[in-house]
C-alpha cells in the first residue's frame, strides 16, 4: 500500500513540474466548442482542474472505503469477541457440568464401596462365628468321644 501512495505522490509531483514548466501554453487562450455553445480560453487550465477534482474525488472515494472497511473491521471484531465470550462461557459451563458429574459418581463409587466393604465385613463376622461354632461343636465332640473311650478303656481295665 505504501509502494501505491508514493508511485501516486511521484506522479503528482512530475504533473506539478510539467504544468510549472508549461504554464504559458497552458494558460494561453483557445476557442473552446461546447457542443451547444463555444467560449474561448485556457484549456489546459481547464483540463488542469479537472484533472485535480478527479483526483480529489478519487482520494475521498478511497477515503470512503478506507473508513466503510475499518468501520465493518470493528463490527466484526465485536462479533468475534462476543462469540469468543459466548464460547468461553460455554465451555466453563461443561467444565462445571463435568466436575460434577465426577463428584457425584466418586459419591456413587465411595457409597457402594463402603456398602460392600460393611456386607463384606458382616459375611465374615458370620463365617467367623459359624467357623467357632464348628470347630466348638467338633472339640465337644472329640472330648466326649475322648471321654467315652476313656472310660471304656478304664472299664476294660478292671474287669
Amino acid at each position: 500500500m505504501r509502494i501505491v501512495i508514493f508511485i501516486i505522490a511521484v506522479v503528482l509531483l512530475l504533473l506539478a513540474l510539467f504544468t510549472v514548466a508549461n504554464w504559458s501554453v497552458l494558460t494561453a487562450s483557445t476557442p473552446l466548442s461546447f457542443l451547444l455553445f463555444s467560449v474561448e480560453g485556457p484549456l489546459g487550465v481547464i483540463l488542469l482542474a479537472v484533472l485535480f477534482g478527479l483526483v480529489l474525488l478519487m482520494t475521498g472515494y478511497a477515503f470512503l472505503l478506507r473508513t466503510s472497511w475499518l468501520v465493518e473491521s470493528r463490527r466484526v471484531n465485536r462479533q468475534l469477541d462476543e462469540q469468543r465470550e459466548l464460547a468461553q462461557q460455554a465451555e466453563k459451563s461443561r467444565v462445571a457440568a463435568l466436575q460434577e458429574m465426577i463428584e457425584r459418581e466418586f459419591r456413587e463409587l465411595r457409597t457402594t464401596i463402603e456398602t460392600s466393604t460393611t456386607t463384606s465385613v458382616d459375611r465374615i463376622s458370620t463365617a467367623e462365628q459359624k467357623l467357632a461354632s464348628s470347630i466348638e461343636e467338633a472339640a465337644n465332640g472329640i472330648t466326649a468321644n475322648l471321654g467315652y473311650l476313656d472310660d471304656k478303656l478304664k472299664g476294660n481295665s478292671q474287669a
